[in-house]
């Protein structure tokens, strides 16, 4: 109808043009012969990745357990707020989420669970709770540097050349990650929904959880077990921590990731998505130093996803996200 409004009779020059836009392009055969030739453009992730307007993805593997991840996140994000400070950067707040295996709190491994241990973590915080960064020795082309972890040797060597004491970031982590500036998506409120099989939002955390970039908005963590996964724009979620251990596999099917990967591998796609800033002559929505790996700016270029070190699940994330 709308195609075809204006044409007062069968034999006038339809001049209307009816365009689609999409996101997620289906891959079922029906669909995609359905389109072939109407495809006017085509720019998918891996085209966005390689033009330079969305972050680097990084994956941290590691024996650390989890509260040394929790940890480990936390440290990256002090740097990336203290870079942003040190550049200027007006309103900038790096965000983080946390991944739990379960909602039920009859499982182990809930979101109730994991968010009192970060509560644990962050309200009594202590110097030597740090100690455990020191341990890790890097050279380039090493073990180390394959599992992604040269990041935290640079924040480490920041420390000591800056002389920056631990208590500078007790007090940032601990005024930064109080209850107020954390979410739990699954509210038991009778105003909070979600789709079947996920976490509840209320209204009014789905309004915060869409305007993080927002000067006003004081959310700096985020709990989540299978919500936010599609449909959620973000800009300044910049580290992902995987609360849980073991690989979901594919089952049957070798060649195809399981659920649990897959939904991962959905919930990077939120995180890549580029933090604009200005930076003397360069673009403001594309990344500005894949030729300077070294400028500490470069920081708020990469995503994180902090995961342990089995290595049978990352190899199958890795081979879901170049799938994708």
């Amino acid at each position: 109808l709308i195609l075809q409004k204006g044409n007062k009779n069968s034999t006038d020059l339809n001049r209307n043009v009816l365009l689609e836009f999409t996101a997620t392009v289906p891959t079922n055969v029906s669909v995609v012969n359905k389109y072939k030739d109407k495809i006017v453009y085509k720019f998918e992730l891996k085209d966005f990745l390689k033009a330079g307007y969305t972050k680097e993805i990084n994956l941290v593997s590691s024996s650390f357990d989890k509260k040394q991840r929790v940890l480990q996140a936390l440290l990256f994000n002090w740097y990336r707020y203290k870079m942003g400070l040190k550049h200027n950067l007006p309103h900038f707040k790096p965000v983080i989420l946390f991944r739990s295996k379960f909602v039920s709190d009859k499982q182990e491994e809930n979101i109730g669970a994991d968010y009192e241990l970060f509560r644990n973590v962050v309200d009594n915080l202590e110097i030597n709770d740090f100690a455990f960064i020191n341990s890790i020795k890097i050279e380039p082309g090493n073990e180390l540097y394959k599992k992604g972890q040269s990041r935290i040797v640079d924040i480490t060597n920041y420390l000591n050349s800056e002389n920056i004491p631990h208590n500078e970031i007790i007090t940032y982590l601990q005024d930064a990650f109080k209850d107020h500036n954390c979410i739990i998506t699954h509210s038991q409120e009778k105003p909070a929904s979600g789709r079947r099989g996920e976490d509840k939002t209320t209204p009014e955390q789905d309004q915060l959880l869409n305007s993080l970039e927002d000067k006003a908005n004081n959310i700096t963590a985020i709990f989540t077990c299978m919500r936010l996964t599609e449909g959620w724009d973000v800009l300044n979620l910049y580290d992902i921590v995987r609360m849980y251990s073991g690989q979901n596999t594919g089952g049957k099917n070798k060649k195809k990731a399981g659920k649990s990967t897959v939904s991962e591998v959905q919930l990077i796609g939120r995180g890549v998505r580029y933090y604009p800033f200005i930076f003397e002559d360069n673009i403001n929505n594309k990344r500005k130093f894949d030729k300077e790996l070294n400028h500490e700016l470069r920081v708020l270029e990469e995503f994180y996803f902090h995961s342990d070190n089995d290595e049978k699940y990352i190899s199958e994330l890795k081979l879901e996200l170049k799938r994708q």
